[in-house]
């Protein structure tokens, strides 16, 4: 089958194949060898499946928080322009009140002098008549 290397001599001109057997004691703590490594393999695979399962989890918590995110600062965007708009018209209504109470004021001046000056008039005017 196999082809014998040059100078290596057949199996026939050899020395005789010589079995070694496994004692029993050897067998049996080979069988427990092979029992705690496919033990440990068992927890091992139990600690990766356990890992993968809570990797999945976060990655899928993350994937839900970005999202979040992402809605969050889009309602914070409409509400910066809301309130930008709403800065608007309350500074507009503001400068208008100011600019209302301000004539107002001139007016209720302008009122007291008029009403000064007619009472004025009268005053002189039924003076003039008295006499």
């Amino acid at each position: 089958m196999f082809a014998q290397p040059s100078g290596a001599k057949s199996s026939a001109q050899s020395t005789p194949y010589k079995k070694q057997y496994i004692q029993p004691e050897q067998e049996e703590t080979i069988c427990e060898d092979e029992s705690q490594i496919n033990n440990i393999l068992k927890a091992l695979k139990q600690q990766y499946l356990l890992m993968d399962n809570t990797l999945n989890e976060k990655e899928e918590e993350k994937s839900q928080i970005l999202e979040d995110v992402q809605i969050l600062n889009q309602r914070l965007q409409q509400l910066n322009k809301s309130i930008a708009i709403k800065r608007q018209k309350y500074e507009k209504c503001d400068r208008t009140l100011k600019e209302a109470e301000s004539a107002f004021a001139t007016i209720a001046d302008s009122t007291k002098s008029l009403l000064q000056i007619v009472k004025s008039n009268i005053g002189d005017m039924s003076k003039k008549q008295k006499i």
